[in-house]
């Protein structure tokens, strides 16, 4: 993974004290054996990538993650290089996640970086 970078809007938000800069990761976190497992999808979506944190909705007022709610979307748009994004919904919904999508679908959206309802949408 390359390093994190932060966008205009998340160095805004943190100058602003909306959201805290998590603190530095200070003990490994070991990886669950690499397969198609629940505990090996989590390690991956908050461990090592980071998903989770922008894929699931925070509280307007608090910024605290809604861990009833995990990954069913960001409520902010926010910035990245080349598009804006809100954390799309990658719950298994078919009509607002992407309960609809093949794997190759979702492989592809990760690697291009593009936004979960252009593809859930379409139909692509």
């Amino acid at each position: 993974m390359p390093p994190r970078r932060l966008s205009f809007v998340a160095k805004a938000l943190i100058a602003i004290s909306f959201i805290k800069p998590e603190s530095p990761i200070t003990q490994t976190v070991p990886s669950p054996s690499p397969g198609p497992t629940a505990a090996y999808g989590e390690y991956l979506a908050w461990h090592a990538s980071g998903c989770a944190e922008c894929h699931t909705p925070r509280d307007p007022k608090t910024a605290a993650l809604d861990v009833t709610r995990l990954l069913a979307g960001g409520l902010f748009p926010f910035p990245e290089e080349g598009f804006v994004t809100t954390g799309s919904n990658l719950t298994s919904d078919v009509a607002t996640g992407i309960g609809g999508w093949t794997e190759d679908q979702f492989v592809a959206a990760v690697h291009r970086h593009t936004a979960a309802g252009s593809h859930a949408r379409s139909g692509r």
